[in-house]
This record gives C-alpha cells, structure tokens and sequence, in this order.
C-alpha cells in the first residue's frame, strides 16, 4: 500500500513540475545567433506539457508561429527566415513565461567540423584567432563552440 501511495505522490509532483515547466532552449539558439536566410528554420525546445508556445519573430511579428509542447515536455516548429539582415528578436511565450532571444542575424550559416586542425587559423594574417575573435574587423560574424 506504501508504494502504490509513494508511486501517486511522485506522479502527481513530476506532472505538477512539468506545468510550472519554464520555456527552455538549446544552447544553439541564443542571442548573437545566426539563422538560415530565405529558409523555414527548424526550431525546437522544452515546455510544459500540453501547453502551447508562440514565437513571434521581429522581422514579421504578425505571423506568430505556434507549437504545442508534447506529453514528454519537447516541442518544435519551424519559421520563415527572411533574406539577410538584422539584428532581429524572437520571442518565446508561454502564458506569463517569455523568453527573447536578441540581436539574431539572418543570413548564412557554416557548420564546420573535422579533426584538431579546425582549430588552427585560416589566414596568414592570423597568428592566433583568439585575438582574431576578441577584436574582430567584422562584428557580424559569429562563432558558435559547443
């Protein structure tokens, strides 16, 4: 009888914890990011169950975007991504929950990777592309290092 009261109790809790869920993101998407220009930009998260998200976009905020978050507390939408430019907001709510994510470029996106030499520079100017990225000549570059 204990564990089948034990067994309700810690149900009720994880399902009262999943409504008070707040919205949470991939690192990846945060501010100083960049999206794909001129595409439908696939975006995903974590939520309270059940629940419905908008994101609104600053570049076209009359066409909110809406996903509702799954039983297992995930959700993801995709949004049409506009040609180059910024920096724009998005915006995430959910009820009283908003989270924004600020000066996003639109434009394009290089994933790289490979082996320990993606880490050495790509120009004979550059000695060392930590001082490169502290003092860039072009604030509209963005690195993104998991």
């Amino acid at each position: 009888m204990k564990r089948i009261i034990v067994v309700i109790l810690t149900a009720f809790s994880t399902a009262l914890y999943a409504q008070d869920m707040p919205i949470k993101l991939p690192s990846i998407i945060s501010d100083h990011a960049v999206l794909q220009q001129s595409a439908d930009v696939k975006l995903w998260g974590w939520g309270p169950a059940t629940k419905k998200i908008k994101i609104v976009a600053s570049w076209a905020p009359q066409d909110t975007v809406r996903a509702l978050v799954a039983d297992e507390c995930t959700w993801s939408a995709a949004i049409r991504t506009p040609k180059a430019g910024g920096p724009y907001t998005l915006q995430f709510i959910n009820g009283t929950n908003v989270v924004t994510i600020q000066d996003i470029l639109i434009g394009e996106v290089w994933l790289c990777g490979g082996q320990s030499n993606m880490a050495l520079s790509c120009s004979a100017d550059i000695l060392d592309g930590g001082d490169a990225l502290k003092a860039p000549r072009n604030n509209e570059m963005r690195f993104f290092v998991p």
